[in-house]
């Protein structure tokens, strides 16, 4: 009796596991009405849910609070844009787990807020237009960004006492790139730019980094004032002079998001960190030219077509921008058309 009373035991138990597995659902939306109701659904349920917004813009009429675990996800290869109209977009105070991919964040107060002490991830991120691209509040979590771009608001990024974790970066053309007012936490910048900071006021500097209260590690990343690497972030992280670093505005570069170019000869190019290089950048092109450029755009190798079918092979046709797959690359090899 009792073998079978754990049996039963171990049967609820794998129920209740299975019913717990199911609760994840993924809502498609394509409205801003429909992107309000599936984060109505995804807090009223148990979180590990997944929003995916089709191509569009998304213009809100008030701010999106999250209370559970979310993936919010754009399309891949056109823009998925949501705009704040002036108000914040997206805010937690408690979200376990929140992660974002492939989407435009833009004309918010603070397009996010991340008060929670869980952790926020994002890749393939631009913000701009906003008072404030991104707020890592005060309850102690950790946020990381990923080949994102955080460009013309008047504050890039405002971390509070929680840390913060940047790779294949672009924070530039803002009033204020990154603040800090932090308890010791760790700020790392890794093949990022932080740069190109710009006061709309000639009375009130702008800096790159500002603020105190951090543990700074620098990895193959560079700022255009030394404000950062006065900070703590050197010597893994260098000053470079603006000009130096051929970048270009925020525009349509290819990809599902806008970004800043560099172009040769960009101090940035070539110069990051290979062992924690993304395979991709922003974009989604390949950065497969064996060295990896600092930002979270890869500069085209200055290699116009191909001369031999080698040049084609391992996803090296994608280097060319003037093929849509590898045997278009063979053909021009052997053909020449």
């Amino acid at each position: 009796m009792r073998k079978s009373g754990f049996y039963i035991a171990c049967a609820a138990l794998a129920l209740i596991a299975f019913t717990s597995e199911a609760a994840a659902s993924t809502y498609n939306v394509s409205t801003a009405a429909e992107l309000q109701g599936a984060v109505n659904s995804v807090n009223s349920g148990q979180g590990g849910d997944v929003i995916v917004l089709a191509p569009g813009l998304y213009s809100l009429t008030g701010a999106l609070f999250l209370f559970e675990s979310v993936t919010i996800q754009g399309d891949s290869s056109s823009p998925s844009i949501i705009d704040g109209g002036g108000q914040s977009i997206f805010i937690t105070f408690s979200a376990p787990s929140w992660s974002m991919q492939n989407l435009t964040l833009q004309n918010a107060d603070t397009a996010i807020t991340y008060d929670a002490p869980g952790v926020f991830s994002a890749t393939g991120l631009t913000i701009s237009g906003s008072n404030e691209g991104f707020n890592g509040g005060d309850s102690g979590g950790s946020s990381s960004f990923t080949n994102s771009t955080i460009a013309n608001n008047t504050t890039g990024i405002h971390v509070g006492c929680a840390a913060l974790t940047l790779t294949n970066v672009t924070v530039s053309d803002n009033v204020n790139g990154i603040e800090f007012s932090s308890c010791g936490e760790q700020m790392r910048f890794t093949n990022s730019l932080i740069v190109r900071s710009t006061p709309t006021n000639p009375l009130q500097p702008a800096h790159d980094c500002s603020g105190s209260g951090i543990t700074a590690v620098g990895d193959h990343s560079i700022d255009s004032d030394g404000t950062c690497v006065a900070m703590g972030f050197g010597p893994g992280m260098i000053t470079k002079s603006v000009p130096s670093l051929v970048l270009g505005v925020l525009g349509n570069n290819g990809g599902p998001t806008m970004t800043e170019s560099i172009s040769s000869p960009s101090m940035a190019i070539n110069a990051g960190d290979n062992a924690a290089c993304p395979a991709t950048d922003q974009r989604g092109f390949p950065r497969n030219d064996g060295a990896c450029d600092i930002g979270a755009f890869e500069a085209v190798p200055i290699l116009v077509l191909p001369l031999d079918k080698n040049q084609c092979k391992d996803n090296g046709w994608t280097a060319f921008g003037v093929f849509k797959n590898q045997g278009d690359c063979v053909r021009f090899v052997t053909t020449g058309k």
